[in-house]
């Protein structure tokens, strides 16, 4: 071997590692700003790692059919970005499914921020010519006349809040209870309370007060913070109370003593406020009295395990029960009908009469999740809230007061026979775990349609963030 060839031949092993080495660097650095990973039934990126649990799925040929929900996807970034886009091409085999998802958001609460994928409600009234449309950005009106030329003029001069229903849309309504006396002093309006609720609540010129008894089971690992945020009928922020947990036990499994929390604000005008209680799973208010004789909580509340039956009223045109919990299997009894919850994880439903007239719900122990279209509340004369109805998958497309209707929502598109639904999250303030995200997709239907599956054929995460060209322009700007 002559000098020629023994030079190239070194050349050759020299660049070798050198090809490799940037190989890895251009995957690491991602020069473009955006990296795509996409899983399938028949192929997974390394970067998508898992899809849980795995027993609320099967494998049906080249798609996964979800059998419960939700399910919890775990994203690894190879790189700081600024937002991530997920995209899902999908098939519902119910008109009534409501399908979004999740990112973990991070800071002193770690919990998922849901957003619209598709909502089969809305896309059917859209296709329904007896709605007129407007759409204004990521905004869409539908209405049952011509009153409205714009979304600006709507929101200067709304309707009834009994003629509206909303989808990912806050629509504010001052409310005047001419009538209300503020009991001057603390009563108890629920106990055995789990993680996060939301609820409304009435004040008469007044600060709201409250005494929390609760207790941290330090299941999770994670810190247990506390958060409440009292917002008025503009949805602006009047007051916060943050606890900040400083125990050493999490993951134990060893729960707490008993604690003890007082809230007082500053003195609020008279009207309807809406009470955030921030938690994790961890933490259950044992019990809770504040002021306000009015207090009724909205959309899913998770009630603790406890060994007493409990009583509640609601004003909803329908009821659903889960439970994880075998102390949570239960008949559960809603005006003159029973629900039967006789299976952990699955969810039932009951259609109601209780919106004009308010019904009473028993409850023999705890343990079980329930969600009402409208107003819970442990009193019977505690029921305070807006009449405006929320668009899940028991709302009644054929309701003769909702001539309004206004969503914060993109419609998905349709390819083949499936549908493509797309939604963004910041990165800005994701909690992120050793390089990993977690994406949380929940669907929702009525029990005897949601049973019938939802079928994915595909997943797309694309980060998004600064390229290499965009980040030297700034570096040397």
């Amino acid at each position: 071997m002559n000098h020629r060839h023994i030079l190239i031949l070194r050349l050759i092993l020299w660049s070798i590692p050198t090809v490799i080495l940037g190989i890895v660097l251009w995957h690491i650095v991602i020069p473009s700003g955006r990296a795509l990973y996409t899983w399938t039934a028949d192929k997974q990126s390394d970067q998508l790692e898992k899809i849980s649990p795995a027993e609320r799925f099967v494998k049906d040929g080249s798609t996964y059919v979800i059998k419960q929900s939700p399910l919890y996807l775990t994203v690894r970034s190879p790189r700081p970005f600024n937002k991530v886009k997920l995209t899902v091409k999908y098939k519902n085999l119910g008109d009534s499914l409501i399908f979004e998802s999740g990112l973990m958001a991070g800071g002193k609460l770690k919990n998922y921020r849901l957003q619209p994928l598709s909502n089969e409600l809305i896309n059917n009234l859209m296709n329904d010519k007896t709605w007129n449309q407007i759409i204004d950005g990521d905004t869409i009106l539908l209405t049952k006349n011509k009153k409205y030329k714009d979304l600006a003029s709507f929101k200067k001069n709304p309707p009834a809040a009994k003629n509206v229903a909303v989808y990912n849309y806050d629509f504010f309504e001052k409310i005047r209870l001419a009538t209300y006396r503020s009991p001057n002093k603390l009563i108890v309006n629920a106990e055995g309370l789990l993680g996060k609720w939301q609820a409304y609540t009435y004040l008469k010129n007044e600060p709201f007060r409250a005494r929390i008894l609760a207790t941290d089971f330090n299941n999770d690992l994670d810190r247990d913070n506390l958060r409440l945020v009292i917002r008025d009928s503009q949805n602006k922020v009047v007051y916060t109370f943050d606890h900040l947990d400083g125990n050493d036990k999490e993951g134990s499994g060893e729960e707490n003593a008993q604690e003890e929390f007082t809230i007082t604000s500053d003195k609020l005008p008279e009207g309807m406020y809406k009470l955030e209680w921030q938690a994790g799973n961890d933490w259950v208010v044992d019990k809770l009295s504040t002021n306000s004789s009015k207090v009724s909580f909205v959309g899913t509340l998770r009630l603790a395990a406890l060994a007493k039956p409990l009583t509640a009223w609601i004003k909803s045109p329908n009821f659903t029960a889960q439970t994880t919990d075998p102390r949570g299997l239960q008949l559960i009894s809603v005006a003159n009908d029973v629900l039967n919850v006789s299976e952990i994880y699955k969810q039932y439903s009951l259609p109601v009469n209780c919106q004009a007239k308010a019904c009473e719900v028993g409850f023999k122990q705890g343990a079980v999740q329930v969600s009402v279209n409208g107003l819970l509340s442990f009193s019977a004369d505690g029921l305070v809230g807006p009449e405006v109805k929320k668009i899940n998958s028991w709302f009644d497309v054929s309701d003769a007061d909702v001539k309004y209707i206004v969503a914060k929502y993109q419609k998905p598109t349709n390819v083949d026979d499936y549908k493509v639904a797309t939604t963004e999250f910041s990165l800005q303030d994701a909690y992120k775990e050793n390089g990993r995200y977690s994406i949380m997709l929940s669907a929702e239907g009525r029990a005897n349609e949601f049973s019938q599956g939802l079928e994915i054929k595909e997943i797309k995460v694309e980060f998004i963030g600064t390229s290499l060209m965009d980040y030297l322009k700034r570096l040397f700007d």
